[in-house]
């Protein structure tokens, strides 16, 4: 590891600027189910473990399975720890939380992670889940992204979900595609199609 006082020089303050892009990318392509920018925050050859070794293109694969009937996801990063292994190589541990709604037709999801759950099996499900990202990134071609991620599970809990807010006709609703709020900003700001 390098001495303390080279983790924050103002070069090293823009390298942990990015890190903390990609994480906040990394939410947002989970929970939008936006596939290309899944693969953008990973190298090529990265590997992503959420309970097993798997490829980019393996893990778009889970996700895209896995969240198919997964009505609302909600990814957070807290604390995130950064430490500089060289100078194209960092430690970053995030702590997380997550929040998903499982409608009762997304049982088979739910049980993927918790296993079978007693209760009202009619109003669906909340999981939040407490855990940590400990990732390797890797600076290559002067970008930083995951080189390696393993997910650290430290506790999860399950509750019926409750009847959602009515909410005023004009109260934005969050949406798990490419028509989710954000990104008709995105394209009304032209950052992005």
């Amino acid at each position: 590891m390098t001495a303390r006082t080279d983790q924050f020089t103002l070069e090293r303050t823009a390298d942990r600027i990015e890190i903390l892009d990609v994480l906040a990318r990394y939410s947002r392509a989970i929970d939008r189910l936006d596939y290309n920018l899944i693969r953008e925050v990973y190298h090529e050859d990265a590997v992503d473990n959420h309970g097993k070794d798997l490829t980019v293109e393996e893990f778009v694969f889970w996700v895209r399975e896995r969240h198919k009937t997964i009505s609302v996801s909600w990814h957070s990063f807290g604390n995130v720890l950064i430490d500089f292994a060289g100078p194209d190589l960092a430690l970053v541990e995030s702590y997380a939380q997550v929040v998903q709604c499982y409608p009762p037709e997304a049982k088979d999801a739910l049980s993927q992670l918790v296993g079978d759950v007693e209760g009202n099996t009619t109003s669906g499900k909340v999981l939040l889940i407490s855990g940590r990202s400990v990732d390797r990134f890797e600076r290559r071609n002067n970008r930083w992204k995951i080189q390696r991620r393993t997910i650290v599970y430290e506790s999860s809990i399950v509750v019926d979900m409750q009847p959602e807010p009515k909410g005023g006709p004009s109260w934005v609703r969050g949406r798990r595609d490419g028509d989710d709020f954000s990104f008709q900003e995105l394209r009304a700001l032209g950052i992005c199609q």
